[in-house]
This record gives structure tokens, C-alpha cells and sequence, in this order.
């Protein structure tokens, strides 16, 4: 796995205040390619979805959005997970950005297929990634989409400070038991 962070080329001084001082996160991994489609993922791949999981939550704490970590940690595993499921490429890239107020998502796998959301039973156990990685785009005010050549699919995310937005923290609210009927 390769981890490359670069800053930005600044200009002026007005610049400085829209990027960060380090603006950029990109990591590109090769991957150990199943024999046979269906067969469960290569050990090593499987722990790729943690790997990128910490390596934008670092960066996403270095640049204070504390309150998208949630929601953009969600949004990887579920864009690296289509990426090892689905991808055709030798490699997986993913690359982190922030500029202009907004935080750039995108998962480049090297597929000619494009990504297709679902619409699964209610007992299914998979098909709701695009679903979920929707809905959080839609909720934070953002976008997701798939590029022409179908080998990117990515996430563009507002990085509203919590004191200038409605919504602060994760798109779900925190789960709490049912509570329990006294018999």
C-alpha cells in the first residue's frame, strides 16, 4: 500500500484560507485477486475497508471536521467494498481532497460496469451500499455519482462547520434499545 499526502500549490494569500495546509490523502493498494467470483475476499483485501477507513479518519481529524468523520467513514466502506466486490482493476485507489468547502471522495477500481443501485428484499444482507452512500450525500447537502468511464465513483460532502449547519454528526441518529414493557 502506497500512502501519499501532498499540499496544495498556493498562490495568494486568500487561497491559504480556503485549503488546508496538507489538502490531499491518497492511497493505492494492490489487490490479491480472487480465483473465482463469488469466493470470499483474499484475506489481505478484506482488511483494505479498515485500512482506508483509519487513513480518512486521520486526515479528516487533521483538518477539524470532526463531525463528518462518521458519515465519510460509512460512505468508504461502502465505495472500497463495491470497489473489491465488483472492481475489475489490479489496483484500488482512493482519494480524500478538501477545497472550497468541500471534501472530495472518489474510489477509482478500474471497472467498465457501471455501479447500479438495488432494490433489495427487507432480509437481504447486501445491495444497499449506493443506497446508503445516497442518502448521506442527499442528507449532508452533497453529491455522489459514478464517472463516464465507470472507473471512479465518488462523493462530494459540504464541510459545514456544526455551528453552520442544521444537521451535526452522522446522518443516522445513535441506535438505543426498544424499551422493554414491564410484565
Amino acid at each position: 500500500m502506497t500512502l501519499t499526502m501532498m499540499a496544495p500549490r498556493i498562490g495568494t494569500s486568500e487561497m491559504i484560507a480556503v485549503f488546508p495546509p496538507a489538502d490531499l490523502c491518497d492511497v493505492v493498494f494492490a489487490l490479491d485477486k480472487r480465483v473465482t467470483p463469488g469466493q470470499p475476499l483474499p484475506e489481505r483485501d478484506a482488511r483494505r475497508v479498515e485500512e482506508m477507513r483509519r487513513a480518512v479518519e486521520a486526515r479528516l481529524r487533521k483538518w477539524q471536521c470532526h463531525h463528518l468523520v462518521d458519515d465519510l467513514l460509512l460512505i468508504v466502506s461502502e465505495l472500497v467494498t463495491n470497489a473489491l466486490e465488483h472492481g475489475d482493476g489490479e489496483t484500488i485507489r482512493l482519494t480524500l481532497s478538501w477545497s472550497c468547502g468541500l471534501v472530495h471522495l472518489r474510489v477509482v477500481d478500474g471497472s467498465e460496469k457501471r455501479p447500479a443501485m438495488k432494490c433489495p428484499a427487507p432480509e437481504a444482507e447486501n445491495g444497499r451500499g449506493l443506497l446508503i452512500v445516497g442518502a448521506i450525500a442527499l442528507v449532508r447537502t452533497g453529491k455522489w455519482g459514478v464517472s463516464e468511464d465507470n472507473s471512479t465513483t465518488w462523493c462530494t460532502i459540504p464541510v459545514h462547520r456544526p455551528e453552520q449547519s442544521l444537521h451535526t454528526g452522522s446522518v443516522f441518529p445513535p441506535w438505543e434499545p426498544p424499551e422493554r414493557s414491564g410484565r
